[in-house]
């Protein structure tokens, strides 16, 4: 029998690196165009590409209850909610109704404050159980959620990505995963070239800070 998924997702938010007015935040990207949008759209604020979300394959015959457990964040893209932060973790569970939870927290650098903010995300695509469909701290509006990659054991790679305006453009941002809080070079190396072969840009991901955890 086929599980009816939902995934409850926690992902650290900060707006203190945003201005608004009435609602609105305004970005100013490298097309030298102001971007306006609304207040829920600046939870995924974060690379921001022209066109609709890629097109990429996920994980084949994903395995929900392979996947459950701690993952360290070894590398990401730019993401103004993660500004200041190290020590970010995600943790998956299963609960009875058979959905499954997910908890991040994060460590502000200079003060050592704990943070986290609360999601949910619903299986999108019953042909493909690696696709989700993402809400974040109760806003009504949702972004993809896609797993594209997993050896359960050691790295997840994961992206999140939500089109704006009709899809004129994009708001994108990749997770490197490790269940440990360091990830074996070689095996990053690897995880790059594969995305890089798909078309994702990797030049721009960026350390996690993981010393909490010695």
């Amino acid at each position: 029998m086929k599980t009816n998924k939902k995934i409850k997702m926690l992902i650290v938010n900060s707006d203190e690196h945003w201005k608004w007015n009435s609602g609105i935040a305004v970005l100013n990207i490298e097309l030298q165009f102001p971007v306006v949008v609304s207040f829920f759209d600046c939870v995924y604020c974060q690379t921001v590409k022209v066109g609709p979300c890629p097109g990429l394959e996920v994980k084949e015959n994903f395995n929900v209850t392979k996947y459950l457990g701690k993952w360290y964040e070894i590398q990401r893209s730019f993401a103004i909610f993660e500004m200041g932060l190290k020590c970010v973790t995600t943790e998956y569970t299963l609960d009875e109704d058979g959905n499954l939870n997910i908890f991040n927290r994060g460590v502000r650098i200079f003060s050592n404050k704990e943070e986290n903010i609360t999601g949910i995300a619903e299986s999108s695509d019953e042909t493909e159980e690696a696709k989700f469909q993402a809400q974040i701290g109760g806003t009504p509006i949702k972004s993809n959620f896609w797993i594209l990659d997993t050896d359960y054991n050691q790295y997840s790679v994961v992206m999140s990505c939500k089109g704006v305006s009709k899809n004129i453009f994009h708001f994108e941002i990749l997770w490197i995963l490790s269940r440990k809080p360091t990830l074996d070079g070689t095996v990053l190396t690897q995880i790059k070239n594969y995305l890089e072969n798909r078309g994702v840009y990797v030049a721009g991901l960026q350390n996690t800070q993981q010393d909490c955890y010695k």
